[in-house]
């Protein structure tokens, strides 16, 4: 008799978001086990029950790789690559963890359950981490924001806007997150950083204002 086959937790991880996402939520964890050539008792054995396994299946990586960079940079490379780069990779991270959340929530999971197996919340972490890049890079004059933790927000709400209304409109279209990237870190430096002809510009027309501004009228005037 063959000895049963052993499959790393990952393994069964990655098979539960395969079956979730092309199934839906309410997927039999039978059809998981068949994909993997095991058991469904071996896998409650393993992890409990359903709602555990789904948890640790389908809640958001925790530690993406890119938050080493966010934490250590930014590097010496211009900084529109490197927000490019940034910006990229945290709206990768967010179309493949909307829809593991979403099956979470249609299974009847509450998100107080999955937030409780995190030190921190994934998104908070993003957003604590790109605040401190920014505010970084201000320190090095390198950008110029009045408050880094309010842009790292506002960034993070544009990342994750297009990713929700795919998910809403149900769209099948494929989302090029490099050139969203590439035209929000083009938005997001002209607001940040405006150029030399930008500010003469600004302040020639402050000037304008005040020099057109009516005079007292003289008595013919009157």
């Amino acid at each position: 008799m063959s000895r049963p086959r052993r499959v790393s937790d990952d393994e069964i991880f990655s098979a539960v978001r395969r079956a979730v996402v092309e199934q839906g939520p309410s997927v039999s964890l039978d059809v998981v086990a068949d994909s993997l050539g095991v058991t469904a008792p071996a896998l409650f054995r393993r992890f409990g029950n359903r709602k555990d396994l789904l948890i640790r299946a389908l809640r958001p990586e925790e530690h993406p790789a890119f938050l080493d960079g966010l934490d250590a940079g930014p590097d010496a490379r211009p900084i529109p690559t490197q927000l490019v780069e940034l910006v990229s990779q945290i709206a990768a991270y967010f179309d493949n963890a909307l829809p593991c959340m979403s099956a979470l929530r249609e299974s009847g999971i509450d998100f107080e359950s999955v937030d409780a197996t995190f030190e921190e919340p994934p998104p908070l972490r993003i957003v604590r981490a790109l605040g401190g890049w920014l505010q970084r890079a201000c320190k090095s004059r390198r950008l110029r924001i009045e408050d880094p933790t309010a842009a790292a927000t506002a960034v993070m709400g544009a990342v994750q806007a297009p990713i929700f209304l795919r998910h809403i409109l149900k769209s099948t279209e494929p989302f090029d997150g490099p050139a969203y990237a590439r035209g929000l870190a083009r938005l997001l430096l002209r607001g940040i950083a405006p150029s030399a002809t930008t500010r003469a510009t600004a302040r020639a027309t402050k000037r304008l204002r005040v020099t057109s501004k009516p005079g007292p009228r003289s008595s013919k005037e009157r």
